[in-house]
């Protein structure tokens, strides 16, 4: 490979990798809908539409590679550099869930002797 072609491939390489990792990369077996993400600004819920799953973010790479940069190098190494980087804290997602748990009342309502509950 020339040095203008090792220096394309390494541009548009460079350029994908940070777009896609700026978005976020879960992994393809990933259980939920939707997560919420901490980012600097706070905690922001994501539908996960918005976000590449790894399989996804590999395939998007390689199937756009430009003209002339040869796949099968931009293909090893999206393998080797590409990651998720969104990791799921089980600890926090853990009290999330008791939280919301806990703020469920019990009953909505009171019943009086002799009252019917209907559906």
């Amino acid at each position: 490979m020339n040095d203008t072609i090792r220096e394309r491939a390494y541009a548009y390489l460079s350029d994908r990798l940070a777009y896609i990792y700026d978005i976020g990369i879960l992994p393809d077996n990933y259980p939920h809908d939707s997560i919420k993400i901490n980012k600097e600004e706070g905690v922001i819920e994501y539908e996960l539409k918005r976000l590449f799953l790894l399989s996804e973010a590999k395939q998007r790479i390689i199937e756009n590679t430009p003209y002339g940069i040869p796949k099968n190098v931009v293909k090893e190494l999206t393998e080797l550099l590409l990651v998720e980087n969104i990791i799921l804290d089980e600890e926090q997602t853990r009290i999330e869930r008791n939280k919301a748990r806990d703020d469920v009342p019990l009953t909505s309502g009171k019943i009086k002797k002799n009252e019917i509950i209907e559906d």
